[in-house]
């Protein structure tokens, strides 16, 4: 399974980042939309099961919508990622979070997910907030 997060996007005026995560495996091409909280969730339940831990990109930061900070907890978070599915057996908890399945309707064909233009999916707030998003796509 190869994941990682291309793009973010910060939702106005709740003021908050959503990471938007590419997922590729056997099974399935998809886009999933997380906050920092619910990775910040995840790294707080399996650093009571998961010995080593990767490491996780601080919490403790000061306007969180700065560009360069969330870029810098763009990388972090993809990094932690990364190395919670490059193991043999993905923890269910990471599966969870990553919402793998089979036929799921985010699904997006192969010829779109080959662009290097992502559209926004915002799976939090739905279509009622989209014109409040504003998009940043990293490269």
């Amino acid at each position: 399974m190869n994941v990682s997060i291309p793009s973010t996007r910060l939702v106005e005026p709740e003021g908050y980042t959503v990471y938007q995560l590419r997922i590729i495996s056997d099974e399935t091409n998809q886009l999933v939309s997380k906050r920092y909280s619910e990775f910040f969730e995840l790294h707080r339940k399996l650093r009571k099961i998961v010995k080593p831990h990767p490491e996780f990109p601080s919490k403790r930061l000061v306007k969180k919508t700065d560009p360069r900070i969330v870029e810098y907890r763009r990388r972090g978070l993809e990094s932690y990622i990364q190395e919670l599915v490059n193991v043999e057996s993905i923890h269910p908890l990471v599966l969870q979070f990553l919402d793998v399945k089979r036929g799921t309707e985010r699904r997006i064909d192969s010829v779109s997910f080959a662009t290097d233009e992502i559209k926004p999916v915002d799976l939090l707030d739905g279509p009622s907030h989209e014109k409040r998003a504003r998009s940043s796509t990293t490269r």
